[in-house]
């Protein structure tokens, strides 16, 4: 009676959550590291230039995370999380050695993006 009266009780509880709230965890943070570094790398590029411009192959792995925690999230939840990573990197930007600072830290955020985009793709897969 009790293992039926449990499986109710986690019945309701989960159907009563959004989805994106239920097991997100470590995805979430992913996904803030994505939508993070793309800001920034795209921050970088509107106030630094050329000196800050990403390849094709940077794009490509920028745009594919992007995708992914497009589709993991609700549009509402992308949407808000795109926009403070926005705000975070306009915030950044206003800094002198703004420019200076993201072109020593660009590998390591592509590295982040590509890696957090994989680690996303991976988790809605089941792998």
């Amino acid at each position: 009676m009790r293992g039926i009266f449990g499986l109710i009780l986690v019945s309701a509880v989960l159907t009563a959550q959004p989805v994106a709230a239920i097991g997100l965890g470590d995805l979430g943070d992913l996904a803030k590291t994505v939508m993070k570094g793309s800001s920034v790398l795209k921050k970088g590029e509107q106030k630094c230039g050329s000196s800050l411009a990403l390849t094709s192959p940077e794009k490509l792995t920028v745009e594919s995370a992007v995708a992914a925690v497009r589709k993991l999230l609700p549009s509402s939840e992308f949407t808000a999380l795109e926009s403070a990573a926005e705000t975070d990197a306009n915030n950044q930007a206003k800094a002198v050695t703004f420019c200076d600072e993201t072109k020593k830290k660009k590998p390591g955020l592509l590295g982040k993006i590509g890696k957090a985009g994989k680690s996303i793709l991976k988790g809605r897969l089941g792998l």
